[in-house]
């Protein structure tokens, strides 16, 4: 009888370290599956910024704005949004932790910044005139976050 008891709880304990094992390799594998989504939406991230369409708006935006908003023609006002929204969506990305925002901010910083400072202007008169001062937040902060880096 003592060996039946012994084995019992040789049988418990053996299933217990292979459920432990296995809950290991688990939650590893679910960090791997994260790490490879947030790497895989920082690779669209960076295909869509550094498209030559998006380097080319942004060129546009540096050097062909007027400096008044109120000056700005329909198709002006709709680069400015194109990208704005653009950015507001890597600022929501970043914020819902769906990319890595270091890695984002380490290698695109001053041009995430550069941008915010230029459109800012367009961007304040833009919810002056709707009444929408959280229009484009997650850009907004996202610039700021970058101002510091």
């Amino acid at each position: 009888m003592d060996g039946w008891i012994v084995a019992g709880v040789l049988a418990a304990i053996c299933q217990t370290v292979i459920i432990a094992v296995a809950a290991v390799i688990a939650v590893n594998q679910l960090r791997e599956t994260s790490r490879q989504r947030k790497f895989d939406a920082l690779l669209r991230v960076y295909r869509t910024i550094g498209s030559s369409e998006a380097r080319n708006d942004r060129r546009v935006i540096y050097e062909e704005l007027p400096a008044s908003p109120a000056k700005l023609t329909p198709d002006q006002w709709r680069l400015v949004g194109d990208v704005a929204v653009m950015f507001d969506h890597v600022g929501a990305l970043a914020k819902l932790k769906l990319i890595d925002e270091d890695e984002l901010l380490e290698t695109h910083s001053r041009m995430i910044s550069r941008l915010w400072s230029r459109l800012d202007p367009y961007i304040q008169y833009e919810r002056d005139r709707l009444g929408d001062g959280q229009m484009v937040a997650a850009f907004e902060a996202l610039a700021k976050r970058a101002q510091g880096k």
